[in-house]
């Protein structure tokens, strides 16, 4: 018989499918951007399709999962979750750092033999030590999250920003932009800044039992392992990367239905989760959420907002004018003017972390 798990997390829902020994056969991750009861109808169905509705093992795990009621006889705690499907990618796992979208923990004191001392930390409800850390300061920089890899490897020098408190990040960035410093070295320096911040804040004076197993959706970003294993000084032949990061805890809880023996079918799971409730609704438009993979942003914003503001005076093709020009965190204004202070014409630009250009 088949095991089932499902992790909903805060930005996307991960399910696993083990075989009778223990090896996934099956993995699907999707981002829900809010909408987790549709999302998480629509992988199920995916799921019927491919288990053809035979009863299995099934538990689910995850911060957002206790929102769905009459799931709850199948929920398990994240931290067991965590640990049983780090064994599964590798039995001699004996740590875990997990930096997730808005959740971070720090899990230690267990092996393959004895999981009764397992010591855990998790994050605070500040989302510095996070991907959403990440993401709001990389925003900063008119970035997005899926190019913010691609630039922080590019990155040459580790720029010292502070990861305690994203205002104080802003401000660092703000200064590095007006000494000219490039904008990969910049998000290199706040991948660092954020593990800096996991260190002090999660896993404190914990000790580290190693090799140290990394989870969560933030490790895929290039420079976080870099980052990890630099500031906590881990050889790099005691980090274990497994190809099924993402998939841990919902391997985890796959295996733990197993043992509970706690057995459904995937359309009697539809019909659980398609039930009214208050939890989780519609939203109204799903083009406000398609920009922000970790968090809710604004719809259109900063969008065209310099257009209409100045009724400017028309002139011939040359003309003689006075230039007054703003440089400042996030965008460059420039202003003509003639000798009568009426505005001839007007820019607004975006920097994009590159204000000289």
């Amino acid at each position: 018989m088949y095991s089932l798990g499902i992790d909903i997390g805060s930005f996307a829902i991960k399910c696993s499918v083990l075989d009778k020994q223990n090896e996934k056969i099956y993995g699907n991750t999707m981002f829900h951007h809010g909408n987790i009861k549709f999302v998480l109808i629509d992988q199920l169905k995916e799921l019927a399709a491919f288990t053809g509705n035979k009863e299995l093992f099934f538990s689910v795990t995850g911060k957002q999962a206790k929102g769905f009621e009459r799931l709850l006889p199948y929920f398990i705690s994240e931290i067991p979750a965590c640990v049983e499907g780090s064994i599964i990618a590798n039995k001699n796992t004996g740590s875990i750092i997990e930096i997730g979208a808005q959740n971070s923990k720090f899990i230690t004191g267990f092996s393959i033999n004895d999981k009764s001392r397992v010591k855990f930390a998790t994050n605070t409800s500040c989302s510095a030590g996070t991907g959403s850390f990440l993401e709001e300061q990389a925003s900063r920089l008119d970035i997005s999250l899926e190019d913010l890899s691609d630039y922080a490897e590019k990155g040459k020098k580790i720029i010292n920003i502070a990861g305690r408190c994203s205002v104080f990040s802003k401000t660092d960035i703000i200064h590095h932009q007006q000494e000219g410093a490039a904008v990969e070295d910049i998000l290199l320096g706040l991948i660092y800044a954020m593990v800096r911040n996991y260190r002090a804040n999660v896993v404190r004076k914990m000790k580290i039992s190693l090799p140290v197993m990394l989870v969560g959706g933030v490790m895929q970003i290039k420079g976080v392992i870099r980052a990890v294993r630099e500031i906590f000084k881990i050889p790099a032949e005691k980090i274990i990367f497994s190809e099924n990061y993402n998939y841990i805890s919902a391997m985890g809880s796959a295996l733990i239905g197993k043992k509970e023996k706690k057995i459904t079918d995937v359309k009697q799971l539809i019909n659980l989760v398609n039930v009214k409730s208050n939890t989780y609704q519609p939203v109204s438009s799903l083009s406000v959420f398609e920009s922000a993979p970790f968090d809710l942003q604004l719809s259109g914003f900063g969008n065209n907002d310099g257009m209409n503001k100045h009724l400017c005076k028309p002139v011939g093709s040359e003309t003689n004018g006075f230039l007054g020009v703003d440089i400042g965190s996030t965008s460059v204004n420039l202003v003509l003017i003639n000798d009568k202070k009426e505005v001839l014409a007007y820019r607004y630009m975006r920097t994009k972390g590159n204000p000289e250009k």
